[in-house]
């Protein structure tokens, strides 16, 4: 009856073993996301940008342009838990006014990814950056969390900066020379490219994989003028046009 017993028992582990060794050909593996690469993100990662800007400031009897140039390094310092329990990247950004590079804090932003989507805080906006996979004729609404009437002050005029914004992938996995640097995968991302009589609002965004945002360019612009057969360049009453290219990074 002992006998039995033990026969039983290792007729009982043999079916369990058998029924765990399943052909390995049956798992799939994982499936990677390649296109999250757009968005590197980790500890120490940092990159340099510089920064020009033409701001149109009114006067009583004229229209004031002020050009600019600065440079920005963004530097990933720290992370931390928000509320419900996501990662989400401390960025730290230094400015500096000339190619010596004596850097000084300017402010502090943050970023985080998930399997669905990129986001980043911007003076305290959150923008939905990206959504994953990355693939041309993708749209959605980046500023999801921002009301698009909110008012921004630009050289004292009150602007609607974020009206009529709507993001688009305009190419991917393109090869592009950008800041004296070769990139053999750029993601073009329209954000915001609407106009009418009395404003235009342009905004893209380059992203080259493994290294992040390669390339920003705005176009804010108001306008009394109602002509259409004036360039934006001569009419502009108030607003700001900005080029951001990167030129260093790790």
């Amino acid at each position: 009856m002992r006998s039995l017993t033990y026969l039983f028992v290792f007729a009982l582990v043999g079916l369990f073993l058998l029924s765990s060794c399943k052909d390995e050909s049956t798992f799939e593996d994982p499936i990677i996301d390649e296109t999250q690469q757009y968005f590197p993100i980790g500890l120490g990662k940092s990159i340099t940008y510089q920064v020009d800007s033409i701001i149109y400031d009114p006067t009583e009897n004229s229209v004031v342009v002020d050009t600019s140039r600065v440079y920005i390094r963004e530097v990933m310092v720290d992370t931390f838990r928000d509320e419900v329990g996501a990662l989400i990247y401390r960025v730290e950004r230094y400015q500096a006014y000339d190619s010596n590079f004596d850097w000084e804090i300017k402010d502090v932003w943050s970023a985080s990814i998930s399997t669905t989507r990129a986001e980043r805080f911007e003076e305290n906006l959150k923008f939905v950056k990206m959504v994953f996979p990355v693939k041309d004729g993708d749209i959605w609404d980046g500023n999801v969390f921002i009301d698009e009437t909110a008012i921004f002050s630009v050289a004292g005029e009150s602007i609607e900066i974020f009206k009529s914004w709507f993001y688009e992938v305009i190419s991917t996995d393109e090869p592009e020379e950008i800041g004296g640097f070769s990139f053999d995968n750029v993601v073009t991302i329209s954000q915001a490219d609407e106009e009418n009589l009395i404003e235009r609002r342009y905004s893209v965004e380059k992203y080259a994989k493994g290294v992040g945002l390669v390339y920003r360019e705005m176009e804010i612009y108001d306008t009394q003028e109602i002509d259409e057969s004036i360039p934006w360049v001569d009419k502009v009453d108030k607003g700001f046009r900005l080029v951001m290219m990167v030129i260093d990074y790790d």
